[in-house]
């Protein structure tokens, strides 16, 4: 990490990265594969427009997108936080429903589930 990012570390036990910085992780914190020392959390969306909030016109974000983020993050240590938004009766939308099977069905063939 940066100067400035082992000065944060040293002054906290935990960091948590700006919202929706999966992509940037690897950037952010070194080496795909390096832990990055100090424990932290990425924030993110599986709605592929990235909003928080239900969005009726939105798609999800691939199962194998969420996957290679999940394996990033945890390999360098960290934890990922994964919203998932509902429409207003609570409940989530069928394209959310398909990506989180197929994340179910990779953590049972990888014995995480």
């Amino acid at each position: 990490p940066s100067s400035a990012a082992s000065d944060v570390y040293k002054r906290q036990d935990y960091v948590e990265l700006d919202d929706q910085q999966e992509a940037q992780a690897a950037a952010i914190l070194g080496a795909e594969q390096m832990d990055a020392g100090t424990r932290f959390e990425v924030c993110g969306v599986l709605q592929s427009t990235t909003q928080w909030a239900f969005d009726p016109t939105s798609g999800q974000k691939p199962a194998a997108e969420v996957v290679r983020n999940l394996a990033t993050i945890v390999a360098k240590g960290g934890n990922y936080l994964l919203n998932v938004a509902p429409d207003a009766s609570g409940v989530w939308p069928d394209s959310a429903r398909a990506v989180l099977s197929d994340l179910a069905a990779w953590f049972a063939a990888g014995g995480g589930g």
